[in-house]
């Protein structure tokens, strides 16, 4: 089982490459503005400070400018990290969370048969060559086998 901290931040940066990936979720792209919470810059692509109440297909807000929302899913929950709450990945059968948007706007996805197509200003800013993904991980056991931290794909057309 692997925790990631209770502050995930997206950020481009122009010196550092980091990215992960947890469970089946890809979350960046371009911001702008200012913002009032705490770590979040014109930089700041998307953060989840994860301090919301739990339950399923509950939103994971984003507090960032881009308002990137996920979903908890049947994968995942909350717990306490380091700082606040964490997101717990449970095993790899069902995704912890996934992008909250898909298709038309607030359209929960059934994302246990299929993939969710990330929005087009995240592929655009994770096929550009610089962005930092910043993120505390715990893993609470050795994987047993390879692990995927950034997983990009293009989708495949839905089967017939």
């Amino acid at each position: 089982m692997k925790n990631l901290s209770e502050q995930l931040f997206v950020k481009r940066s122009a010196h550092w490459l980091t990215a992960v990936l947890f469970s089946a979720v890809m979350i960046l792209s371009s911001a702008m503005g200012q913002s009032l919470t705490p770590g979040v810059d014109e930089n700041t692509v998307a953060f989840w400070p994860f301090d919301e109440p739990e339950y399923f297909n509950m939103p994971l807000t984003d507090a960032g400018p881009n308002h990137y929302d996920l979903r908890l899913r049947l994968g995942g929950q909350l717990t306490p990290g380091k700082y606040g709450n964490a997101l717990q990945i449970l095993g790899e059968e069902l995704p912890a969370c996934m992008y909250a948007e898909v298709g038309t706007q607030h359209q929960v996805p059934d994302i246990t048969t299929r993939a969710v197509d990330a929005p087009t200003s995240i592929l655009q800013t994770l096929a550009g060559p610089e962005w930092t993904w910043e993120f505390w991980l715990k893993l609470e056991q050795t994987p047993q086998s390879e692990v995927a931290l950034m997983h990009l794909a293009v989708p495949s057309a839905p089967d017939d």
